[in-house]
């Protein structure tokens, strides 16, 4: 189910424009947890320190989410958190590379993948 142009949260439909949203489980001491985050080619934006190049910030993520699958929550009965988590990805030694999805739309060479490393 997707939410009407009115019922979407303000600058949601322009952060959620060309990303590529991921995910994976995290098993935890409870049961674990689901983290989903996406990617999207860089913009003029700039960059807090340590953040991934083209990572999608949490709040958009959030207004993404809630645009694309405005009752996924409520109707599964779970609470959604914005955590904040490292992930280890693949890179050229200075930065990560970006996934194969986004490679695709961005115009620019892409680095040889060398190294793995947190992000």
């Amino acid at each position: 189910m997707r939410a009407s142009r009115d019922a979407a949260p303000a600058g949601a439909a322009e952060a959620g424009a060309g990303c590529v949203l991921h995910g994976g489980w995290v098993p935890g001491e409870a049961d674990g947890r689901f983290l989903m985050w996406a990617e999207t080619a860089p913009g003029t934006r700039r960059r807090r320190a340590g953040e991934h190049p083209f990572q999608l910030r949490r709040e958009q993520l959030a207004d993404v989410l809630a645009e694309a699958w405005p009752h996924l929550f409520e109707a599964a009965g779970v609470a959604s958190t914005r955590d904040s988590a490292w992930a280890v990805l693949p890179g050229d030694g200075v930065r990560p590379a970006p996934s194969l999805e986004l490679q695709a739309e961005l115009d620019e060479e892409i680095a040889l993948v060398t190294c793995w490393a947190a992000w």
